[in-house]
């Protein structure tokens, strides 16, 4: 198999290898695949790496009017985990998909998602959100009252002195002007269930 190098967007990476044995991603920039595997060989480096094994892949799925793919595979100790990234030029998705099919050998299939399918992650949004404004709020009325500690980190002060100035009512105005718009996400998604495409060994 020749090994192929597509610029991508993903969390924190920005390149994407199609090696021998497993997908290799990194947030460095490369153009070419020698560069990629100059740069994946350092061990001493500051980029993100990431690989996935091709034989550790269980799916990956693509949404109806989405570009991103999500990868659903087991780490080394044997955890589930995902990752998400989208390829950037729209020549290299029908190269991604011959690969997938033609060398990886899945096989391609197209459903409609359940309902709670299609907000189960949103779900979980909504409910990180709550408890970071839950969170905000408290440290907002700390601050209010003059018992907030004065914090050491320069971040940390930065996110003090917005969250004082916002102060409880416009923590709790934002967090929850970000909650309704996840719930009308879910309203759209859970009337209208998106299809999507799967790619996964029979």
């Amino acid at each position: 198999m020749e090994n192929r190098l597509f610029a991508i967007s993903g969390n924190k990476v920005n390149s994407l290898l199609l090696a021998d044995d497993a997908l290799r991603m990194s947030s460095g920039y490369f153009d070419s695949v020698e560069a990629f595997e100059q740069a994946w060989a350092k061990k001493l480096t500051l980029a993100t790496k990431l690989q996935i094994k091709y034989d550790s892949i269980r799916s990956i799925t693509q949404e109806s009017q989405d570009t991103k793919f999500r990868i659903t595979y087991r780490t080394w100790a044997g955890f589930p985990s995902e990752s998400e990234f989208s390829l950037l030029s729209a020549d290299d998705y029908e190269t991604f998909y011959e690969f997938l099919e033609k060398e990886l050998y899945f096989i391609k299939t197209q459903e409609s998602m359940l309902p709670f399918s299609a907000i189960s992650r949103h779900l979980l949004g909504l409910a990180f959100v709550a408890a970071l404004t839950a969170g905000t709020a408290y440290v907002a009325m700390d601050i209010d009252k003059g018992v907030k500690e004065e914090a050491g980190d320069v971040k940390a002060r930065i996110f003090d002195y917005v969250v004082g100035l916002l102060g409880v009512k416009g923590v709790v105005a934002i967090g929850g002007a970000i909650s309704c718009y996840i719930l009308y996400q879910m309203w759209q998604r859970f009337r209208n269930p998106p299809d999507r495409i799967k790619f996964a060994r029979q």
